[in-house]
């Protein structure tokens, strides 16, 4: 087990090799399976929000972990990588625009940072949060 929803976002992962499940516990269903070369993790360190997701290996698992001021300081020294975290991210349009809602309703999205379209505000809260 890697990390269940609701804890706080503490690392960021890439799969080297093996794989891993993605999940959401409470309404028991399915996400995806995450294989060598792709990531997770990211969402609840860039929004500053508890994890979103519950995450096991389901086979034999390598992976690269950057811990949470690692990955702080990765976005501010290489820009271009959050860029590329934005593009993947913005596959997923539903889930982040109900992550900026319960933001919202608990009164955690700054003003400067609201928008409408999900991946500029993504854009803009990273900006806030970094100093990118």
């Amino acid at each position: 087990m890697l990390f269940r929803e609701d804890d706080p976002g503490d690392a960021f992962y890439v799969v080297l090799s093996g794989e891993v499940e993605v999940y959401v516990e409470k309404i028991n269903k399915f996400l995806t399976t995450l294989g060598p070369g792709k990531f997770l993790g990211e969402l609840a360190l860039m929004l500053g929000i508890p994890r979103t997701a519950s995450v096991k290996a389901v086979a034999e698992t390598i992976l690269f972990v950057v811990g949470k001021s690692g990955f702080e300081k990765l976005l501010r020294e290489h820009p271009e990588i959050s860029e590329v975290i934005i593009q993947e991210l913005s596959k997923h349009q539903e889930e982040l625009t109900q992550r900026q809602q319960q933001l919202r309703a608990m009164g955690l999205v700054d003003e400067s940072e609201d928008d409408n379209n999900p991946v500029n505000w993504v854009r803009k809260r990273l900006k806030n949060l970094f100093s990118l």
